[in-house]
């Protein structure tokens, strides 16, 4: 995080300056005078000014007899009652002698400021003790100052280790990269493994289980490397009794078998032999088996352990110690000691680049940056579905460059279509458009791509008018599924009339640079199209870069980012994303529904009463948006009608199984939010927001309440706010799906959608510039050069 150093200058007046570090303010108030109030008397200390010129002057050798001048602080007290005007040293008497100046001129003197006042160490070190006496003891809190004195030493520690780091950093960097990449490598494999094992609950049978082992190794060293045939056999049959494989009377039989073979035969010793039948116990049993098989194999541990000579004991002491153990903890002791003192490129807040230079040598060099908080919104890319010929032989519309690209092809293809020697046949296929996605972005391109012909490029290129043919290509029945029937309608009734040809219900098998194979879903024949241009616009996909990533976090497999309500990275700290790369896993309140009524039944009586729901309905519905939104589907006003009783009447309270059945079909309206644009502003905006109140809300939290473990969220979840969504269909006419069931076709939604448009740009300058190119466009017509 970028520390600011911000202060005004000090002054002689009465306001303070402040110096901001981090998040510390201290203040400095500027004293030109120290005034104390005795009595009626006001006592008011001059400069001090100790100083025996005479003395001085004879110290140094210089030639001469110099009168010894002592000067001394008087109070004006002292000096208004003392004869002589408050004068009784001879060499202050002479120095101040009668001026020789006219009375006449007298008016205009002035009397000389106060010299600065220069504070001795000692004085300045009796106002630090008076101000922390202040602060200690007049402001009685303890509590407090203490925190501030800790704080202070902390900060200063982590000072001197953030100096020890920056020597020894780079040495033991290329340590915690190591141990960084096995950690997430064992991370990913043991994700993977949990993401496809048909054992549930695999984690709770690991700790089990592995807790029983190590009571095994710390008692009789070396009791699992003894007998690994054996361990392998005991979880081969707990996987087998779980999958119902075997019986578990055979089970039993095989577990008891496995302790008589190491214990008789084996000659080993009790906690030895018991050990693999008590970890497959503690790990595939029923609870009370486990909590029976930990229990007593840890007291017979016990026994053993006390039974065990000291000739024994100084043995098993004597074993060498885990090097590997000992240096994966040096390891995170020293990326747990980095984070604290802020040193990021020992703690994994780093971010690895590269620029996209490679012609330039100088600019295509790696660098890394260390970060407090990450934000990830990269975006997406086009999702191909792995189509044979697409990366090669189509366009898309995602980067600046695709678009230049795609200009470049449709000047190209009229350019070759009137050179002499093509038949007639060869021009219409060079003039044959084809747009594959009926989404938003395939229709709005079709319909610009008929105006940008229609209107301009045939006025250049007039012999070739009648060959254009632009197709549309949808899989489903109708284009623009994600609106209204009526709209879509509306699209297909103005495509036609334009003469684009749709053809929905077929899906592309391969594209090659001459044609592309589609399948019709109703028949199952495969029909080759011939094409000039073609633009593949079929929703998104993963980033390479955000696939490495989730392997990384333990998110492998998924097609984004989780993130929970807060747009935070599930497993990472804070790591945020937002935009295409992105999906917010909403938490179910199915999942929360017991803690939930245990916060609201305050007095414990196991049933809620109206009143008690009131205080935490509010949380409810910020924590949880999918019961607002089943509420509204089921017309219901409040959660009240959702808790009444089958008649509809209402209830005066309600037991934890009612509460249940009333919430249950509520997680059904949990939605995955769109990947537009709209939904990626308005994460940014909350993000913005919730880091410029960062500070005031770790004071007063504003979220709503924590369940589970009590308090409050530092925030409140991110809630997406639908505006409605336009379409806009070429020839001056546009679709419009606003909130409330409202749909609008036409011109005038055209002019809606500009003004739209132009008001989500992000300063005037930009919207000057947008409506300036419209305003040129109605004039002179689009600008047709090659680019």
């Amino acid at each position: 995080m970028t520390l600011l150093a911000l202060s005004s200058s000090l002054s002689s007046s009465s306001s303070s300056s402040s110096f901001f570090c981090r998040n510390s303010r201290i203040h400095f108030s500027p004293v030109s005078r120290l005034s104390c109030l005795n009595g009626d008397s006001k006592l008011t200390i001059p400069p001090l000014q100790f100083f025996n010129a005479g003395e001085s002057l004879r110290r140094l050798g210089a030639p001469g007899k110099f009168p010894s001048v002592r000067l001394r602080v008087s109070t004006r007290c002292e000096k208004e009652n003392a004869p002589n005007g408050g004068i009784d040293d001879e060499a202050e008497r002479f120095a101040r002698r009668e001026s020789t100046m006219p009375d006449r001129f007298r008016y205009l003197t002035k009397e000389a400021p106060d010299s600065p006042i220069i504070w001795p160490w000692f004085v300045a070190l009796g106002f630090l003790v008076y101000a922390w006496r202040a602060v200690l003891f007049e402001l009685s809190n303890w509590r407090k100052a203490a925190f501030a004195i800790l704080g202070f030493l902390g900060d200063l520690s982590k000072f001197a280790l953030a100096l020890v780091f920056h020597f020894i950093g780079d040495p033991i960097t290329s340590l915690i990269s190591l141990v960084e990449t096995a950690m997430y490598s064992l991370r990913a494999f043991y994700s993977g493994i949990v993401a496809y094992t048909p054992v549930r609950e695999l984690t709770t049978v690991i700790l089990l289980a592995s807790s029983v082992l190590a009571i095994g190794e710390a008692v009789e060293p070396n009791s699992i490397s003894k007998q690994p045939y054996v361990v392998t056999i005991a979880g081969l049959v707990g996987y087998a009794v779980v999958q119902s494989y075997i019986s578990e009377p055979f089970f039993w039989t095989v577990l008891l078998g496995l302790y008589g073979y190491s214990r008789l035969i084996k000659k080993r010793d009790d906690v030895t032999s018991a050990l693999p039948s008590a970890a497959v116990l503690a790990g595939v049993g029923e609870p009370w088996v486990r909590v029976v098989a930990i229990t007593g194999y840890l007291a017979l541990a016990m026994y053993h352990n006390s039974s065990k000579t000291s000739e024994e004991e100084s043995q098993s002491l004597r074993r060498a110690p885990p090097m590997p153990l000992l240096a994966a903890a040096l390891a995170i002791g020293v990326r747990l000691a980095a984070k604290w003192a802020g040193y990021r490129h020992l703690t994994w807040m780093i971010v690895h680049c590269r620029p996209v230079f490679k012609d330039d040598p100088e600019a295509s060099q790696e660098f890394s940056l260390g970060y407090d908080y990450l934000i990830v919104a990269v975006g997406a890319q086009v999702n191909t579905f792995g189509t044979p010929g697409v990366l090669e032989n189509c366009h898309f519309l995602k980067e600046v460059e695709d678009a230049q690209r795609i200009r470049r092809g449709v000047i190209d293809c009229f350019e070759k279509a009137i050179l002499p020697g093509l038949t007639e046949e060869q021009r219409r296929r060079k003039l044959h458009f084809v747009i594959v996605g009926g989404g938003p972005t395939g229709v709005e391109f079709a319909a610009e791509l008929h105006d940008f012909i229609i209107e301009d490029i045939t006025k250049i290129y007039p012999s070739v008018k009648e060959l254009v043919k632009i197709t549309l290509i949808q899989s489903g029945d109708h284009i623009l599924n994600s609106f209204d029937e009526r709209i879509s309608s509306f699209a297909e009734q103005k495509f036609t009339r334009d003469g684009i040809d749709v053809q929905t219900g077929m899906r592309v098998m391969s594209v090659t640079d001459k044609d592309i194979s589609v399948k019709v879903k109703s028949s199952g024949e495969v029909v080759s199209i011939p094409h000039g241009l073609i633009l593949w616009s079929t929703g998104v996909g993963t980033r390479p870069v955000i696939s490495d990533f989730m392997e990384q976090v333990g998110q492998g497999g998924r097609r984004a980012l989780a993130t929970n309500e807060w747009l935070q990275v599930t497993g990472c700290e804070n790591v945020y994303a937002v935009g295409d790369c992105a999906s917010i896993a909403q938490r179910k309140i199915m999942g929360d529904i017991a803690n939930i009524f245990k916060a609201a039944d305050v007095d414990n009586s196991g049933t809620l009463t109206m009143e008690e729901l009131q205080d935490v309905v509010d949380d409810i519905l910020v924590r949880y948006p999918q019961v607002e939104l089943y509420l509204r589907s089921k017309h219901m006003r409040n959660i009240n009608d959702l808790l009444a009783d089958s008649e509809g009447n209402a209830r005066k309270e309600v037991d934890i199984e009612a509460f249940k059945l009333a919430l249950s079909e509520v997680d059904s309206q949990m939605k995955t939010l769109p990947a537009t644009a709209q939904v990626a502003a308005q994460q940014g905006a909350y993000l913005a927001k919730c880091f410029n109140r960062m500070e005031q809300c770790k004071e007063q939290p504003e979220g709503p309440k924590r369940f589970r473990t009590g308090g409050h969220h530092q925030f409140r979840p991110f809630q997406y706010k639908h505006f409605g969504q336009f379409a806009p269909l070429g020839g001056d006419q546009a679709a419009a799906e606003l909130p409330g069931d409202w749909v609008s076709a036409g011109r005038s939604t055209q002019w809606l959608w500009y003004s739209v448009y132009a008001s989500k740009q992000v300063s005037w300058r930009t919207r000057a510039l947008v409506v300036s190119d419209w305003t040129r466009r109605y004039i002179f017509g689009r600008d047709s050069s090659r680019i």
